[in-house]
């Protein structure tokens, strides 16, 4: 630039443009009248080097700085001059001789069009579209086409702090749609207060080309006050000219806003379609289906497997609950399963355990299944038809039971509701002796289907306890599959046969056996179990127990009666 506005002095440069870093040092600038060696004052990694004068403010210029003191040579003439480019051995680099009638009057530079042209050719030189002309940045008459690049999304609230150097903290996401490759290292950022970010290798992880038909992402890198969470508008810019922009009015921690079609708040996809990902915020739970067997009907009893989709969207809570109901009366156990994490999609299987119905205090019929967690609900209805004889016996064999002075309690601490054909399905019991003598105990569990077992020997993996007086312990039973099984809904037994009775105790439960492509092993652990039950507690014990509860609730009437008589 040789005539900028008002006084020249400070205002005027001359860039240099070069493939490679070169140490200009000792280079030397000249005019017609004079001659200036360089000297550096401010490296920046670029391809653009300015010779200015020594009060030239630099300050929003990307390029190395170089000054000769308070005058370009002799200053740049106004009506044409002469500049020559010597390296430091004196040897011309290059020349051009300039005229006023080339254009660059009016604040503006002159920019050459072609490096393999003559510098001496006026139609290779024209003025700058801009005031002050684009010292550091590509000339404005070499016209590039950035209408390819689009921005597609932005995260303006990552998690944790916003300012954290890249890959975390903010970003913006471009999308280049040309056949062809595009160095955008000319493009910026421009938001509403002033703030700007330039497109090079601070902001970008690894380049700043954008491939054909991809993404590049540009990174805040730890700049303060760009994309602001309440509201903003962010503009991209080559030059002076506006390529893309966007305006939001909010922000979600960790939810980015994506263009689809519109654009919408949506879970973070830095460097992918954005039509391919799940853009709920909302959860959702969904009962896909009631496993109940071949007559499609459940017993009193059972434990019913179900089979729910998950879809987790922005919310922090994790639990899902299931239970049987019939006019907002619960008929079975509630089942808790929870999921963790944003943006996941989880299909689980998960037990609802019926109530026995021993007493039959409810009716054969239409029962409602019901599936509720992170704000969202579903419902399925199905029939529930006969009571499971055997369970109940069992029960009320039970309760009947006294064993002179001992005190023996059983419990089913755990049983998988599911299981891959090739690993084994464990089965947790566990046993306490409360009396003060040994006792002997035999358990064992398979799995069966009608009249045939499906693991082997009936009593195959039997064990045989025997506790001491006042002890307890924890039995595991291993139930291996035999043979080729057909994916389905089968039984699983758990068989317990105290001392001197020839009869066991039982305990059924419905396990479900998949093919392991189809196995949904990945549900969180107490989605596939079923824990807790009581098989057997001796009636001693129970009255024990009865006993506590009725002194307790005579002290409470005690005392209030006492406190009554003070207040009088």
């Amino acid at each position: 630039m040789y005539n900028p506005e008002g006084s020249d002095n400070n205002k005027e440069f001359i860039e240099i443009y070069s493939d490679d870093y070169t140490n200009l040092t000792d280079f030397i600038i000249e005019d017609i009248s004079n001659e200036d060696v360089l000297s550096l004052v401010y490296y920046y990694n670029s391809n653009y080097f300015l010779i200015v004068e020594s009060d030239f403010d630099y300050s929003n210029i990307n390029a190395s700085i170089y000054t000769v003191g308070s005058t370009i040579g002799n200053d740049l003439n106004n009506d044409n001059d002469v500049v020559i480019f010597r390296n430091d051995d004196g040897e011309i680099i290059d020349v051009v001789v300039y005229d006023s009638e080339w254009g660059g009057d009016g604040n503006k530079s002159l920019e050459r069009i072609s490096f393999n042209e003559s510098s001496n050719d006026e139609s290779n030189w024209a003025e700058s579209r801009y005031a002050e002309g684009t010292p550091g940045r590509e000339n404005s008459i070499i016209i590039k086409d950035f209408s390819s690049i689009a921005i597609t999304e932005f995260l303006p609230d990552p998690a944790g702090d916003d300012d954290m150097a890249m890959p975390d903290g903010e970003w913006v996401e471009l999308y280049n749609s040309a056949n062809d490759n595009i160095d955008l290292s000319d493009l910026y950022f421009l938001d509403d207060f002033g703030h700007e970010i330039r497109i090079d290798d601070t902001h970008a992880m690894d380049t700043t080309t954008i491939e054909a038909n991809d993404f590049l992402i540009i990174y805040t890198n730890g700049f303060s006050g760009f994309l602001n969470n309440d509201e903003d508008r962010i503009g991209l810019y080559y030059l002076n000219d506006l390529i893309d922009e966007v305006s939001y009015s909010s922000s979600r921690e960790d939810v980015s806003w994506a263009k689809i079609n519109n654009w919408v708040l949506s879970e973070p996809s830095p460097g992918s379609i954005n039509e391919n990902i799940s853009t709920l915020l909302d959860s959702s739970v969904k009962i896909i289906s009631i496993y109940l067997g071949s007559n499609n009907k459940a017993e009193f009893g059972d434990n019913i497997n179900i089979r729910i989709q998950v879809d987790k969207g922005d919310t922090t809570k994790n639990s899902i609950k299931a239970w049987v109901e019939k006019d907002k009366i619960r008929v079975s156990k509630q089942s808790v399963v929870n999921v963790y994490g944003k943006f996941i999609n989880y299909t689980l299987t998960i037990p609802v355990q019926l109530d026995p119905n021993c007493n039959g205090k409810f009716k054969d019929g239409e029962y409602k299944l019901i599936l509720d967690g992170l704000d969202s609900s579903d419902f399925k209805y199905f029939q529930v038809e006969g009571i499971g004889t055997s369970l109940c016996e069992t029960v009320l064999k039970n309760q009947e039971r006294t064993i002179g002075s001992r005190e023996l309690n059983i419990q089913l601490l755990e049983v998988q509701a599911e299981m891959n054909m090739d690993e084994d399905a464990m089965v947790k019991v566990k046993i306490d002796n409360n009396s003060s003598e040994q006792s002997n105990v035999e358990l064992w569990s398979y799995i069966y289907n009608g009249p045939v077992s499906l693991s082997g020997d009936r009593e195959g993996n039997k064990r045989v306890v025997s506790l001491p007086e006042k002890s307890s312990t924890i039995v595991e039973l291993r139930n291996s599959l035999e043979g080729h099984i057909e994916e389905g809904d089968y039984k699983i037994k758990v068989n317990v046969r105290k001392q001197n009775r020839k009869t066991p105790d039982e305990f059924v439960s419905s396990i479900r056996i998949l093919d392991k492509n189809t196995f949904s092993g990945n549900a969180p652990n107490p989605g596939n179990l079923i824990s807790g039950g009581t098989i057997y507690e001796s009636s001693d014990t129970k009255a024990k127990n009865s006993i506590s509860y009725i002194l307790i609730i005579t002290l409470l009437i005690i005392i209030i009666f006492i406190l009554f008589r003070k207040g009088l």
